[in-house]
């Protein structure tokens, strides 16, 4: 991948579904509530000063965008930049 390009869509794997539960609070919070369910779906990738992260995330009622900014190894900790809430499953990242 070429740094600064976004990824093409990819099926959510393990690693991902730790990134998102490390913000999980955080996003509930932005959103105003909690879920019981919360399940990385799908990601997109993209190589900065660190790696940019936009993550589909299942949840009870719907489908949730959230974006994650990881910086380098030192240099920080996870950022949530954004989350987007009332998606559904053929939504897209963007």
């Amino acid at each position: 991948m070429m740094c600064g390009g976004h990824s093409s869509a990819k099926v959510a794997d393990a690693d991902i579904q730790e990134l998102v539960d490390q913000v999980r609070e955080n996003v509930q919070n932005q959103l105003g509530r909690t879920f019981t369910t919360y399940e990385a779906v799908s990601y997109r990738s993209q190589v900065v000063a660190g790696t940019n992260f936009t993550v589909k995330v299942k949840t009870d009622t719907d489908y949730v965008h959230v974006r994650i900014f990881r910086p380098l190894p030192g240099r920080g900790d996870l950022e949530v930049s954004s989350v987007s809430g009332g998606h559904d499953e053929q939504t897209s990242l963007n």
